[in-house]
């Protein structure tokens, strides 16, 4: 296995919806820089077309393997079509010249012979140039498959074609298309194999004693996902400095890639909140209780095209690991998936002190409320006190006495008469 590279820092512009919007292609920085001490923002550089190296490096190597694919194919249509002008020529001759006083012309056997053959190895040469690249594709997704996938797929292919190899004696007994139904077994069984081994490859993998998902990061216990709105909100990096967040903390690259197209965007307040999540990254790779990393190699495969929040629904499910965010629906979505979401609202909510109806607290009345009288202020940590008969006090610190106190999901509310009054 070669050595995997860290990948660049990119990533994926959403909308309002959540929807991707349009995928910029401008550079970012690369996970060494976010290593660097510096607290200076990453420097956007150009980018080399890696994209065009790599389609050239492809069709430079996969040429030559396409005319030995081709050739291969071909000649395996030829010697079909020799096998079945021979079946031909026979069955004519047993049918309609029989005995041996009668013979078939010898010129007609010939241009059977070349007829066939032709046709053969043109359906060869069709069938490669058809087929090459969706072998391409297939080795494509192969590659990208975890490992354990992989050694069951190839287990049961093993065990198919030697399944195959046994029963094939029993296929050669039918005259004419015998060897057609022992490439039909061999087809068949080649096809059962892996799959009835994917679907048993935890059984597999137990009864070899070998761990399922053994990749670097799903042995690691505690895993945590960064989303896109937890990192530019930025209170993640103080929550790991006071040391409530440890352990591994890995970061996708689809959402470094949506990181950097906000930091990119025309927008002046985006571009803002874009680049306060890459310093918010720079800033957490230097804390030493929390191991930042970012995940290039997911295991599984992703279509680029999803949205970012059902990517990493996928990879947490896959990873085992935890989404933390705080985003209301995104951690929603993940608890109906089985997915551990650790919401910093959630937790902002439970450290906020206590407040018992009777207790007596000063605010400042800055607004009116909804319904007539009302006013309404803030304590200091953004908790809403709504003030009944307060519409008079605006502009106002009051001291006014707990009457309720009202808990949801999005925060608290707190309700109150002004004190004496």
């Amino acid at each position: 296995m070669g050595k995997r590279k860290k990948p660049s820092l990119s990533l994926v512009q959403k909308g309002n919806d959540g929807d991707p919007a349009q995928t910029a292609e401008a550079p970012l920085p690369s996970s060494a820089a976010l290593e660097e001490k510096a607290p200076s923002p990453p420097q956007v550089s150009p980018q080399p077309p890696q994209e065009e190296k790599k389609r050239d490096w492809v069709a430079r190597t996969t040429r030559p393997i396409w005319f030995v694919f081709t050739s291969l194919l071909s000649l395996v249509g030829g010697t079909l079509g020799v096998r079945f002008a021979l079946w031909y020529v026979s069955f004519v001759q047993e049918r309609f010249f029989p005995g041996p006083e009668n013979q078939m012309e010898p010129t007609y056997y010939w241009l059977s012979l070349i007829a066939f053959t032709t046709v053969g190895i043109l359906l060869g040469f069709l069938f490669a140039s058809l087929f090459f690249r969706q072998l391409l594709s297939f080795f494509s997704k192969i590659e990208a498959m975890p490992l354990e996938d992989r050694l069951a797929g190839f287990l049961g292919l093993f065990v198919g074609l030697g399944v195959a190899y046994l029963l094939s004696p029993l296929m050669e007994n039918f005259r004419y298309v015998g060897t057609l139904l022992v490439w039909a077994l061999y087809a068949v069984f080649a096809f059962l194999g892996p799959l009835i081994t994917l679907n048993m490859k935890r059984e597999i993998m137990t009864m070899l004693h070998l761990p399922v998902g053994v990749s670097q990061w799903q042995r690691l216990s505690s895993i945590k996902l960064l989303d896109t709105n937890v990192i530019i909100d930025g209170r993640i990096a103080e929550i790991c400095k006071a040391g409530f967040l440890e352990g591994t903390i890995l970061v996708p690259e689809f959402v470094i890639e949506e990181l950097q197209t906000i930091a990119d965007s025309e927008d002046e307040l985006r571009r803002n909140r874009g680049r306060r999540g890459l310093d918010v990254l720079q800033e957490m790779r230097n804390l030493p209780n929390v191991h930042l990393h970012v995940l290039r190699d997911y295991g599984i495969p992703l279509r680029r095209t999803d949205p970012t929040d059902v990517k990493l629904r996928q990879l947490a499910h896959h990873l085992g690991a935890a989404i933390i965010t705080n985003d209301y629906n995104l951690g929603k979505l993940a608890s109906l998936e089985n997915v551990p979401v650790l919401n910093v609202n959630v937790l902002a909510c439970a450290l906020k002190p206590i407040v018992l109806p009777g207790e007596e607290l000063r605010v400042k009345v800055i607004r009116e409320g909804r319904e007539p009288n009302q006013g309404v202020g803030y304590l200091a940590d953004g908790t809403m006190v709504v003030v009944e008969n307060g519409r008079s006090f605006i502009g106002q610190e009051i001291n006014i006495e707990v009457g309720s106190v009202l808990q949801t999901i999005m925060g608290k509310m707190i309700f109150g008469t002004p004190k004496g009054r």
